[in-house]
């Protein structure tokens, strides 16, 4: 039975985009692994358990540029690797692909690929001279872990040309388009439209992501048509881009937004009663 690991930073993404390639995995006869920042509720260990997937815990900071802490990860990264001896490693997001590569090659993972699900605060310009510091760090990492990859995994066209521009991935590289993540229709399957203007913006809370936009909609329209509700998922994040809970608590005592908090995130009746969905600005990809 070939063992494949799983790295990815943030627990919860792994049932909200994952679970299909997990179960498509499992379906094959492979035993699977999963490694993310920890705690875990409940709920997701659970879930995870009944698809037949093991998890483990590692220690990340995925905001946070420390080379402390990051070379912590990377130890414990291999160290995971070389007790598991995975036969194929897939990694996603910024910290979980640059350090799994070089895990993945040091523990001498036979298969290695890195899934680019999107570009984030790393990539987008301007910004304080700090944000100028990390893009560079994380645009030399990328560099030089991409290159342990056996194929490189993008989301969209765009971000291919984009590493290439940056020189992040050679011609060479062997890069294959996803086309995103796509979409359970089983789990999201059509309802009819409910009646009334109810707006739902699911995210995590990162200026980057087009929170502070929404909100600045919200105002607007609801000054014209006050009966129009507009719902906001998620919570503050540790991305420097991030809302503060000021921030937030301000527009929920103004009233211009109901806030769900971010369990509501995975509440498939919350998306039934709204009209509208409000997708993330700006860049896009998942977590």
């Amino acid at each position: 039975m070939r063992r494949v690991l799983i790295v990815g930073g943030l627990a919860a993404s792994l049932l909200n985009f994952r679970a299909p390639v997990i179960k498509a995995l499992i379906r094959r006869g492979c035993r699977v692994y999963v490694a993310v920042p920890g705690p875990f509720s409940a709920e997701l260990t659970s879930a995870l358990t009944a698809l037949g997937v093991e998890i483990r815990a590692i220690r990340m900071a995925r905001a946070a540029l420390n080379p402390v802490a990051d070379l912590r990860t990377l130890l414990g990264l291999f160290r995971l690797m070389r007790d598991l001896r995975p036969d194929a490693v897939l990694s996603y997001t910024a910290k979980p692909v640059i350090y799994s590569g070089y895990a993945a090659q040091f523990a001498r993972v036979a298969f290695r690929c890195g899934w680019i699900t999107g570009v984030g605060f790393g990539f987008t310009e301007g910004g304080p001279r700090g944000r100028t510091i990390v893009r560079y760090v994380l645009r030399v990492l990328y560099r030089t872990a991409l290159k342990r990859y056996q194929v490189v995994l993008f989301q969209n066209a765009d971000d291919v040309k984009l590493f290439r521009r940056l020189g992040l991935i050679s011609d060479a590289c062997r890069v294959e388009i996803t086309a995103g993540s796509g979409v359970d229709t089983a789990m999201f399957s059509p309802v009819d439209l409910p009646e009334g203007p109810v707006f739902l913006m699911a995210a995590r809370l990162l200026k980057d992501k087009g929170v502070f936009e929404y909100v600045a909609a919200a105002e607007k329209v609801r000054y014209r048509h006050p009966q129009a509700r507009f719902l906001l998922a998620g919570e503050p994040d540790q991305n420097p881009s991030s809302v503060t809970q000021g921030q937030l608590a301000d527009w929920v005592r103004s009233g211009v937004v109901e806030y769900l908090g971010w369990a509501c995130t995975f509440c498939r009746p919350i998306a039934r009663e709204c009209r509208d969905r409000c997708s993330r600005q700006w860049r896009w990809g998942d977590r």
